[in-house]
């Protein structure tokens, strides 16, 4: 199992070898999106950025496009309105219209195709399996990004500490037609790597009490942050301009 980023320095680290102005794109990609996801998780508990920066990671190492390496970095922005607990809302031109001010339109037609794309049962990677000839070079390359994003859910056994686990023959099922779709992209590092990574989740386990108990992705609630509320920062202003006055300063 090859490693992968998942911080920003590891990622532009990977990165080293790509022309200066793609080490710059890529840098802009990611400031993006840790504003865009800044407080919010995955079920497992891990910070949603980590899981962005190494699903792009992933894409780097298969030697992927700079335009879908851009895009993993953002896959998510058009689904992040179906986190519990959160204030995000659902594609809207506004949000179009960033991506494409920071990104470019090519990777914002990307994350969008990539928004689209059914992916959530065996039976929808299969279909794209067996279109996968008449599928558009925008299609193919969401795929790429689906299966990278499949890989990174079940590194580190992270799809057991969140919440029910799938049934064993689902999962065999999800297993088998992702591993057929990577082959079929001519990924075949790849499909190993997610055959492997199915395999230790259908034979390993996890205490429910090292679980998260989370099922599905969620941002934090108002309230459970450390950062101060608008009557703390006033608050604060207050106490801080009085000790001036004090010190005549």
């Amino acid at each position: 199992m090859r490693e992968f980023a998942q911080t920003y320095v590891q990622l532009a680290n990977q990165a080293a070898d790509l022309p200066a102005e793609d080490q710059l794109r890529l840098k802009r990609a990611h400031d993006l999106a840790q504003v865009m996801v800044d407080g919010m998780y995955r079920a497992q508990s891990t910070p949603f950025l980590c899981h962005l920066v190494r699903t792009a990671s992933i894409c780097l190492a298969e030697r992927q496009p700079r335009v879908v390496v851009e895009a993993a970095l953002l896959h998510a922005t058009y689904l992040l309105h179906r986190f519990r607990n959160t204030r995000r809302h659902g594609l809207a031109a506004r949000h179009a219209a960033r991506l494409r001010r920071v990104v470019g339109e090519e990777v914002e037609a990307l994350v969008r195709t990539y928004g689209a794309l059914p992916f959530d049962s065996p039976e929808d990677v299969a279909r794209h399996s067996a279109g996968l000839a008449a599928a558009s070079p925008s299609t193919r390359q969401a795929l790429v990004i689906a299966l990278a994003n499949e890989l990174e859910d079940h590194l580190d056994g992270a799809m057991l500490y969140g919440g029910p686990a799938r049934a064993p023959d689902a999962l065999q099922a999800r297993a088998l037609e992702c591993s057929l779709l990577a082959e079929r992209l001519d990924l075949p590092v790849l499909a190993g790597e997610l055959r492997e990574v199915f395999d230790r989740q259908r034979s390993g386990g996890v205490p429910d009490a090292l679980q998260t108990g989370h099922r599905y992705g969620y941002e934090l609630e108002s309230g459970t942050s450390w950062r101060a509320t608008f009557p703390e920062r006033v608050l604060w202003w207050l106490v801080r301009t009085a000790r001036r006055l004090r010190s005549g300063n």
